[in-house]
């Protein structure tokens, strides 16, 4: 309806909202999906959840995903932590996002619940493994 959608999108002949490719269907499927919880709006971790593993088709060389780590592994330890990850979500385009934003962000990828990413927790992310 219009007032779900707002301005976005635009009608066709038959009143009905698209959206490019998508029909307003496809998209109030879209959202129903990812919001997990059902309170009728998307918090910042379902989003997470749901683009991570729409965002690559192809995943990059070994070698870039290792320098793409690297990069945003300040302190060196091997680790990406909250205020690496902090940095890392800003240059994605997120903009600036709270400690505990970036904690459930890591706690997305963090199979072994230590409070931080490690490469190979980095590399299954970004191939979508």
């Amino acid at each position: 309806s219009d007032d779900e959608f707002g301005e976005f999108g635009s009608t066709d002949t038959t009143g009905d909202k698209e959206f490019g490719d998508f029909s307003e269907m496809d998209v109030t499927s879209i959202l129903n999906e990812a919001d997990v919880d059902k309170s009728g709006g998307i918090e910042f971790d379902e989003f997470c959840k749901f683009v991570a593993p729409r965002l690559l088709k192809v995943p990059p060389p070994a070698n870039e995903i290792k320098a793409a780590f690297d990069k945003y592994d300040k302190n060196k330890d091997g680790f990406l932590g909250a205020d690496e990850v902090i940095s890392l979500a800003k240059d994605l385009g997120f903009g600036a996002i709270t400690i505990d934003q970036a904690k459930n962000m890591i706690s997305i990828v963090d199979d072994n619940n230590d409070g931080k990413i490690s490469f190979d927790e980095f590399k299954r992310l970004v191939i979508n493994k």
